[in-house]
């Protein structure tokens, strides 16, 4: 019987020493995995996390929302606003708004553009902006502030696509790789189907681009189309 009892303890220490080792196991796969996880798709726009509401196909959906809902409003106040001034086109004046985003400019600096003494500090920045909205909050306020300086103005639905387009640049120049917006160098030029849907003509040759285009990445594939106005 003693024998017995002692077997007893023996196999359940080596049970509970069993499971400690499982369950070390299962976590350093874990960690393993997401280590792994974020080797793949740093810098790789194709891995992404289904899980992140900043993944590129999202920023797609709002880059085409943005257009159809905000452009939209602030389009129809700056059309009545400016109804009595015939040289003035209110879609490049928002074409500006987007031209003009200082916070574009500034967080658009792609790591390959930098001295490898500064390398890390981009991705450095890139990484805690992902994650830091009061940064981003930051940012945009600023920028928004600076547009209200130079257009005292400026409509209620036209201030708040400012905001919204600031927000939606922020989250695609911290993308990794950063994502583009196309829209210059268009004009005079046939019109690229892949990449721009026409305004309200139905020329060949494009005039002026209403809305950009969004890319993956620099020479990458189209998430979402802009808008370009064609000859007559």
């Amino acid at each position: 019987m003693p024998e017995n009892s002692q077997l007893f303890s023996e196999n359940e220490r080596l049970n509970q020493e069993n499971e400690i080792l499982e369950r070390d196991k299962e976590a350093a796969l874990s960690r393993l995995s997401k280590i792994t996880g974020e080797k793949l798709s740093k810098g790789n726009p194709f891995i992404t996390d289904l899980g992140d509401p900043n993944r590129p196909t999202k920023l797609g959906e709002r880059w085409s929302s943005l257009y159809t809902d905000e452009w939209t409003d602030a389009f129809e106040e700056i059309n009545a606003k400016c109804k009595t001034n015939t040289t003035v086109v209110p879609e490049k004046i928002l074409l500006k708004i987007v031209d003009n985003q200082n916070i574009y400019a500034k967080c658009n600096m792609t790591v390959s553009e930098v001295d490898d003494s500064i390398k890390l500090f981009i991705e450095t920045f890139r990484s805690q902006s992902q994650n830091n909205e009061r940064l981003m909050e930051k940012a945009v306020k600023k920028c928004v502030d600076d547009y209200l300086s130079s257009n005292k103005e400026a409509t209620e639905n036209e201030i708040f696509f400012v905001k919204k387009c600031l927000e939606l640049c922020w989250c695609i120049c911290i993308a990794d790789p950063p994502m583009v917006v196309e829209y210059k160098n268009f004009e005079r030029n046939k019109i690229d189907s892949t990449k721009f849907n026409k305004y309200n003509r139905s020329g060949i040759t494009v005039e002026f681009v209403v809305w950009p285009a969004l890319l993956l990445y620099e020479g990458g594939p189209v998430l979402a189309k802009g808008t370009v106005q064609t000859n007559c």
